[in-house]
């Protein structure tokens, strides 16, 4: 009677670990199993489909295959096109800053004015995922139960309804079990009316958003997970929206307003790189024609993360503070411009280091070698509050 081998639940994290703990090992797997795990470089998978075969293979009688690697998953989904966005020149700019830095952003501003149509459309600057990308991605979703989604290239998406537990969010469970963030690793993080999230829930953010990792210590375990996402948020300026408007009028009190935006704490938000008021939209818009494609968006970001990456290996969002002094130390006049603002603002070192980061990046996008006061004095403007 043969023993028909069941499949193993989450083969390719499985196959990960062995990979990063024996580099060059022989690992036997169920053949469902097997050819995703045949992907991961320097590990050499044989696929089995009985214990049978398993017996017979280690006794010498005979050999099982190699496991022959699965085919990328191509995915059908469409991602919205920024020629769909009508004006909103500044936004856009600032998008694609964001795409070319990997840098977080928090837009706000009145209903209907294009935040939660840019931020769906931040998926079709980035650039592809690559190949230890694309299988960490395809491991995750496996540790989530969706391993039916196989291995595909494109950068996750997520944007979890306010109502989201903290450990849905940033995982947890009595077994450790990955969130949301951890879902949007490679990639974005979707927060939609970000102050009707709890405010647990939004703190629970800050260091994932500063480590690239959230830690789940449980009594018999501690679990790590990786998060290395880029955050896009988006929030109104009151509980109706309408607070600041040119027309319309606001019917909050400003005690309502001081509570709405208190749901939002000062440590979170010094932990984002940028933020842009959206202002009112006006008629003009109507008449505007189809801006800029994603299509002709996309190479120019491609090659603002080539130069980081031929420069330091890593994007400007993840600068540490010895390679900002390298790479990222403004000329004289942007080292004036910068202590004016920080006199003015009194923000911290950790903020200024985030001005810093998105100053490198424009001066990136503009194939600048160093930074200067002109891309300071505009990386300022994105820092306000």
């Amino acid at each position: 009677m043969k023993c028909v081998i069941t499949p193993v639940k989450e083969p390719l994290s499985l196959a990960l670990g062995v990979a990063e703990a024996q580099p060059g090992a022989v690992l036997v797997l169920p053949v469902q199993g097997a050819a995703l795990a045949a992907h991961i470089p320097g590990l050499r998978v044989l696929a089995a489909g009985t214990l049978t075969q398993v017996a017979r293979h280690v006794s010498g009688l005979a050999s099982l295959p190699r496991a022959t690697p699965a085919a990328w998953v191509k995915q059908d989904s469409q991602i919205p096109c920024m020629a769909d966005v009508a004006g909103q020149h500044t936004a856009r700019r600032v998008l694609e800053i964001a795409a070319s830095g990997g840098h977080s952003v928090l837009f706000s501003g009145p209903p209907g004015t294009g935040k939660s149509m840019l931020a769906h459309r931040l998926p079709g600057l980035l650039p592809p995922l690559d190949h230890t990308q694309r299988l960490q991605v395809a491991a995750i979703a496996g540790l989530c139960g969706d391993e039916s989604s196989g291995i595909g290239c494109e950068a996750p998406f997520r944007a979890p309804h306010h109502s989201i537990s903290v450990a849905a969010l940033v995982g947890g469970g009595a077994r450790p079990r990955p969130g949301e963030i951890t879902r949007a690793h490679h990639g974005v993080l979707f927060l939609d009316e970000l102050p009707q999230f709890s405010r647990v829930a939004i703190d629970a953010l800050r260091e994932p958003l500063e480590t690239g990792q959230v830690v789940i210590a449980r009594s018999r375990l501690t679990a790590v997970f990786d998060a290395r996402f880029q955050l896009i948020a988006a929030m109104n300026p009151c509980p109706c929206g309408w607070h600041g408007h040119t027309v319309r009028h606001c019917r909050c009190t400003p005690d309502q307003i001081a509570r709405y935006l208190q749901r939002v704490s000062g440590p979170f938000i010094d932990r984002v790189d940028m933020h842009y008021p959206f202002p009112a939209v006006d008629s003009d818009w109507l008449s505007a024609p189809r801006g800029e494609p994603s299509s002709a968006i996309h190479p120019r970001v491609m090659a603002c993360r080539q130069r980081q990456m031929d420069r330091q290996a890593c994007v400007n969002a993840a600068l540490g503070a010895p390679a900002l002094a390298e790479h990222a130390t403004p000329d004289k006049p942007g080292q004036l411009l910068l202590r004016q603002a920080v006199e003015r603002w009194g923000w911290s070192a950790r903020a200024i280091h985030r001005r810093l980061r998105v100053a490198r990046t424009l001066a990136d996008m503009a194939a600048s070698k160093g930074v200067t006061a002109e891309h300071v004095a505009e990386a300022l403007q994105y820092g306000q509050r």
